[in-house]
């Protein structure tokens, strides 16, 4: 019996930064679907169907990419309509920017970035690695990207005996790829983005849980437990109190 494969897309919503009166977010995502190769051509089709619904059943030309911050709000919610039965599994790691601001390592943008990378990668090699399979990797660039860092910082994860994230992935084999190239990544995007919503505050100082609410379907679930596996909060403490949407979220 061969290997299954599974490929991993990844972006990111809300900031790295740190000055919280100059429009930083409070919040930093990071998201990951996870998709079988013989899953994916239904799951990247879902662009279009967005597509064809949102702009070009109304004779309407659509933009070059989905990209979630250009929708408005009942845009948004076709999106999570559409997604929402689709065969992939979802991750988000959400990092709380105002709780671990005083540490003067997390506080700052590559080590923040880093560090989310590894809760992410953790959960998604354990959901790889429960099904016997192999994953590839494939990260949305971004401005600060810098390909080589991460993947000497992952080479030394996965050597660290302390850590969680199983051996289902070759360090030295991620990819780069820019979202208009790669519709699966435009699909990381609006989710990670569904997610972040729910906990990084609009113009308006408004929270939006309905579209995680959504996509929560999506989420991955270890032991049927969705907080800390296809959701994890850092760091946890109070969150509940603080985010009580938290305990009604299965």
């Amino acid at each position: 019996m061969s290997t299954p494969t599974f490929h991993c897309y990844i972006d990111e919503s809300g900031d790295e930064g740190f000055q919280f009166n100059s429009g930083s977010s409070p919040w930093f995502f990071l998201a990951g679907i996870i998709v079988k190769v013989e899953d994916e051509p239904a799951v990247r089709h879902t662009v279009d169907e967005i597509v064809h619904r949102l702009w070009t059943s109304h004779a309407q030309k659509p933009p070059r990419v989905l990209h979630w911050k250009t929708l408005r709000y009942e845009q948004k919610m076709v999106v999570c309509q559409l997604v929402k039965d689709k065969p992939f599994c979802l991750i988000a790691v959400g990092m709380n920017k105002r709780h671990i601001w005083r540490s003067t390592a997390i506080a700052d943008a590559h080590y923040l970035y880093q560090y989310a990378t590894r809760l992410l990668l953790e959960r998604v090699t354990w959901h790889v690695a429960a099904h016997g399979g192999w994953a590839a990797l494939t990260f949305s660039n971004r401005a600060r990207f810098r390909q080589e860092l991460l993947c000497a910082y992952l080479r030394q994860v996965l050597t660290d005996r302390r850590a969680s994230m199983k051996p289902v992935f070759d360090p030295d084999k991620i990819s780069v790829a820019f979202p208009a190239d790669v519709k699966m990544l435009q699909i990381a995007d609006a989710c990670a983005s569904a997610v972040g919503a729910a906990f990084n505050p609009d113009f308006y100082g408004n929270t939006h849980q309905c579209y995680l609410e959504g996509i929560k379907g999506r989420l991955y679930r270890g032991g049927g437990r969705l907080l800390n596996y296809g959701l994890k909060l850092f760091p946890e403490a109070q969150l509940l109190q603080e985010y009580p949407f938290l305990a009604t979220l299965r």
